[in-house]
């Protein structure tokens, strides 16, 4: 079965990045979100990965997007006594490790078998150039690739208001391209043996996605 319509239940960041995502890789569909006037975006957090800049890539979304969602960019992820109380803390960069050479991934295993008092630090220190830009809080493009295995492109990530976000996308992109946005509360899911058949006896599609941050159903109809 083709599928023409898809409606998206729940307007937070998840709803309107699946919208974008949808319209940009299949701009001949019709794309429905609906979103409750009364139930608050549920906030989840405003940390991304590496991964959003080949999201944003793809779906050709440039950074002028920053100013209206308080962003800035970020390269690692700090733990604080993560590993145990008063032990300090450790980075998950982003980023590929740089294996060439003596820099071997093993070799951080090795190391910490024979020196038990190695800091938790070195591994992201030993193994990813970022690093030193972490370390030394500076941020730069590495356009001359000066710094070796950094890729401003695929090892930078943001840090940003997601409601805003979701917002942005709403008004910037997804409305603009031709999602159609309703506001209404679903109180009434009709199913079918196949799965949903509509919502409020009256919202059909081929394809229902919950991004309520509840457990709503997601389904594909006949």
């Amino acid at each position: 079965m083709e599928i023409k319509n898809i409606i998206i239940v729940g307007g937070g960041s998840a709803g309107w990045m699946t919208a974008a995502t949808l319209i940009h890789q299949f701009p001949d569909k019709n794309i429905t979100l609906i979103e409750s006037p009364k139930t608050p975006i549920v906030g989840v957090g405003e940390s991304t990965l590496g991964h959003i800049k080949g999201w944003m890539h793809l779906l050709d979304i440039d950074e002028s997007f920053m100013k209206d969602c308080d962003a800035s960019y970020k390269l690692s992820i700090r733990f604080e006594d993560f590993y145990k109380k008063d032990y300090g803390h450790f980075h998950y960069p982003f980023g590929i490790p740089n294996l060439e050479g003596n820099n071997h991934l093993l070799n951080d295993w090795y190391l910490a078998s024979f020196y038990k008092k190695l800091p938790i630090t070195d591994y992201a220190d030993s193994l990813f150039p970022g690093m030193s830009l972490v370390n030394n809080k500076r941020l730069f493009k590495n356009k001359d690739n000066s710094l070796e295995s950094f890729n401003f492109q695929r090892d930078v990530a943001y840090h940003f208001d997601a409601t805003k976000f979701g917002l942005w996308l709403k008004n910037n992109y997804c409305i603009p391209r031709g999602v159609k946005y309703i506001l209404e509360d679903i109180d009434d899911i009709k199913l079918n043996n196949q799965g949903i058949e509509n919502l409020n006896n009256k919202h059909e599609a081929d394809l229902f996605i919950d991004c309520t941050g509840f457990i709503f159903v997601v389904s594909e109809t006949t």
